[in-house]
């Protein structure tokens, strides 16, 4: 059965790991700051070995135990597995979704990935069996569907660099037509060699659902298409200026939009500029503002698109637009440059935050955790109210795995006031206890619901606590 089709579809979660930053909120800092977020990995005097890449942090762990993966499948698992799960729960996290909420619902899981560059090592070994279930390409979306107990499709895709673009195409439209309830979508890629040109680790997940269902909204997805230009004279990769324009034109009148009224593209960098320029310049008022987040990152390849989605998604966020950096001169080639009909965004303003004091709680699997939070917590700042209740809409249940509970005050000051403790996730029993009424025995009250008031009582206490997952009638 198809769910009404007359709701907006909504990007509401986002999570994933950014060369040189581990969430969202630290590339938003150092995109705001022109930050260069290429580094290093590896030993400089090593053969061979380039001393700049998009480096992610922490590729290297992984809590095995909370997503119920054996230990030695853990250690033959490729990163790009462990980071998508990972990743997975920041984005639904970030949307406000307890992931419990989403067990046997028809949810799409769909992963883009390209070039894996320890499979071999992997396949052959004779040591585990579990190099190949570690290493197929399709265990990157069928373990987050096993995980969450997902009944929609799980579809991996092996991308080509445009495959965000493909991927999110395909997801947004089971959710547009009611074939899905929501969908989570993930690009990664990750290298562990330092082959090749300058490039960059980076893994995105979305979390994309109709506007009716969602506790937050990034962005309304008005369309999403892919297009490949065919055979063509010239290279294999080389840009067909009116082949790109015309699609570009047409996917702008499909989705009734002008594009005179687009403010801000952000560019893949792959000479289409001029292209731009024909169907967003024409009869235009002021210039087209463009941007490229590989001026920051460098290029992330599979998983470039949604990195470039992410970073749209802070400009719309914060109200301000990261600057490109590393630029100096513009291509003599490019008139719309030259002449002004398009700029090179340079410069950004900060964002303003209210003054209202918080109540948080929070629960996670270890001390550590309720530590982070708590230091994310005083570095927000003032936080909104809708912020607070999203937290609470997520913790109001329990997360199976997260062994602490805490609470944290937020008064304004420099000091938060918080407590937390260990939770073992045992569920505790509720005893009626009848004082003075002699020795007790195991269903002792049984007799007295054949009174009604006696009954009613209970029945409504039942219907009350239902809820909660405490069951009055067969306690």
């Amino acid at each position: 059965m198809k769910l009404e089709n007359n709701c907006e579809v909504v990007i509401s979660g986002v999570g994933g790991l950014f060369p040189g930053c581990k969430n969202m909120e630290e590339l938003q800092q150092r995109l705001l700051n022109n930050d260069n977020l290429m580094g290093s990995r590896w030993k400089e005097d090593e053969r061979d070995v380039t001393n700049v890449i998009g480096a992610i942090p922490h590729f290297d762990k992984f809590d095995g135990s909370y997503f119920g993966i054996h230990y030695e499948q853990c250690a033959f698992m490729d990163p790009m597995q462990r980071l998508v799960l990972e990743s997975t729960y920041e984005a639904l996290i970030d949307a406000g979704v307890n992931p419990v909420d989403l067990k046997g619902k028809r949810i799409g899981v769909y992963a883009g990935s390209a070039l894996g560059e320890n499979d071999n090592l992997f396949y052959e070994s004779v040591v585990s069996g579990f190099g190949i279930s570690g290493h197929a390409r399709t265990m990157m979306t069928n373990r987050v569907s096993y995980w969450l107990n997902l009944k929609g499709p799980s579809a991996a895709y092996d991308s080509n660099w445009l495959g965000g673009v493909e991927i999110l195409e395909t997801a947004y439209e089971v959710v547009r037509t009611g074939q899905c309830q929501a969908a989570i979508v993930n690009n990664i890629v990750c290298f562990l060699t330092a082959n090749g040109y300058g490039r960059s680790d980076g893994i995105v997940v979305l979390y994309i659902q109709r506007a009716c269902d969602a506790k937050r909204s990034y962005a309304t997805i008005l369309g999403v298409k892919s297009h490949f230009n065919g055979k063509r004279d010239g290279s294999f990769r080389e840009v067909n200026e009116d082949d790109m324009s015309n699609f570009i034109q047409k996917f702008y009148n499909d989705c009734k939009v002008d594009p005179r009224d687009v403010e801000f593209v952000e560019c893949y960098g792959c000479a289409e500029l001029n292209a731009l320029d024909r169907v967003y310049c024409k009869n235009r008022d002021r210039p087209l503002l463009v941007g490229s987040v590989k001026s920051n990152a460098g290029h992330a390849e599979a998983s470039a698109v949604l990195i470039s989605l992410a970073k749209v998604l802070i400009a719309m966020e914060s109200g301000t637009i990261p600057a490109n950096i590393n630029y100096e001169l513009s291509n003599p080639k490019i008139d719309s440059l030259l002449k002004g009909r398009i700029e090179l965004v340079l410069n950004q303003k900060a964002k303003k935050l209210d003054n209202l004091p918080r109540l948080i709680n929070i629960s996670t699997r270890t001390e550590e955790g309720i530590q982070a939070v708590l230091t994310s917590l005083k570095a927000e700042g003032e936080l909104e109210s809708e912020y607070v209740s999203l937290i609470h809409s997520i913790f109001k249940k329990s997360i199976p795995g997260h062994l602490y509970r805490a609470y944290a005050v937020l008064d304004g000051s420099e000091e938060i006031k918080n407590d937390f403790e260990y939770y073992p996730g045992n569920k505790r029993q509720v005893w009626f206890v009848y004082s003075g009424m002699g020795s007790q025995w195991c269903k002792m009250a049984t007799g007295l619901m054949v009174l009604p008031i006696f009954a009613e009582a209970i029945h409504k206490c039942h219907r009350l606590l239902e809820p909660k997952g405490i069951d009055l009638l067969t306690i």
